[in-house]
């Protein structure tokens, strides 16, 4: 399998640092889960959901503003390699990307460090 990184069917995987996807599984439980009198937990697990955490190497101007145009939605439909579903397209949200001018070099302004989280809905 190949790492993958698409946002609305846009190939975005050469913008990500060497590393640049770190996966999280989140448990969605019920809200009765918990630990009873005698400290046995009650668990229901509901569902899992993914949050996916992106760092992408040096940017060119135009390369950051297409990534924040392609995030700039309440939604966006990510593809992606999942360490247990392999290849799968999942609806995502976000809410920022962070990032810092690093330098003007010949006329062009790069963009370092560029990191953003994206919660599946």
């Amino acid at each position: 399998m190949t790492a993958i990184f698409k946002i609305d069917n846009i190939d975005f995987t050469s913008y990500l640092s060497a590393g640049g996807i770190k996966w999280t599984r989140n448990d969605i439980d019920a809200s009765k889960s918990g630990r009873d009198k005698t400290g046995t937990m009650r668990r229901k697990r509901i569902t899992t959901k993914r949050k996916l955490s992106f760092t992408c190497r040096t940017l060119t101007h135009a390369e950051i503003k297409a990534l924040n145009t392609a995030l700039d939605k309440e939604t966006v439909s990510i593809t992606y390699l999942d360490p247990i579903l392999d290849t799968v397209t999942k609806t995502f949200y976000g809410s920022s990307v962070e990032t810092a001018v690093m330098i003007s070099q010949d006329g062009e302004t790069l963009w370092a460090g560029a990191t953003f989280n994206l919660i599946e809905v």
